[in-house]
């Protein structure tokens, strides 16, 4: 018996030890992977520099999307100001890899995420992500609403994949 007891205890010791301690999004949250490849932003000379990022709850689309990167960055414009809202600014620095969790407004239609390259005419600094359509209240009741993406900045670009 006690050799059971033992055993039992073990084995709950073991399970609890090997848990993963990482953070999962709460239902109506994003959690985003912000990756920086090594090479990153490079300056003149090929050397690869910090890049500020910025995360936007996006209403409208198509204002968010034509709109320069000044504009959206001054956030001074009232049709842009109307069409999106900025959530979260960081620096990356090349190579580094940090894990947000963003909380959408209930309008949000779109995840739009900047880039601030050091050359924004041979960068592609914007990328957009339309989230999931709404679901009826009995499907919410069976499946989260909460998922992970991962936002890739190479070199002198960016990506947005859901991960799996």
């Amino acid at each position: 018996m006690l050799q059971v007891l033992l055993a039992a205890v073990l084995a709950v010791a073991l399970v609890s030890c090997s848990s993963n301690n990482e953070r999962k999004p709460i239902p109506g949250e994003i959690k985003i992977n912000l990756i920086a490849d090594k090479d990153v932003n490079p300056n003149d000379a090929g050397h690869p520099a910090p890049l500020s990022i910025f995360i936007y709850n996006v209403k409208d689309e198509d204002v968010f999307s034509n709109a320069d990167f000044f504009e959206i960055i001054d956030g001074s414009s009232k049709p842009l100001q109307a069409a999106s809202s900025k959530i979260y600014e960081a620096i990356l620095q090349p190579g580094e890899s940090r894990s947000v969790f963003i909380k959408l407004n209930n309008d949000t239609r779109t995840l739009g995420v900047i880039g601030a390259y050091r050359n924004l005419n041979d960068s592609v600094w914007l990328a957009t992500w339309d989230l999931p359509k709404k679901t009826s209240w009995w499907k919410k009741l069976l499946s989260s609403n909460s998922f992970e993406l991962n936002a890739h900045f190479h070199k002198t670009a960016m990506t947005i994949k859901k991960v799996d």
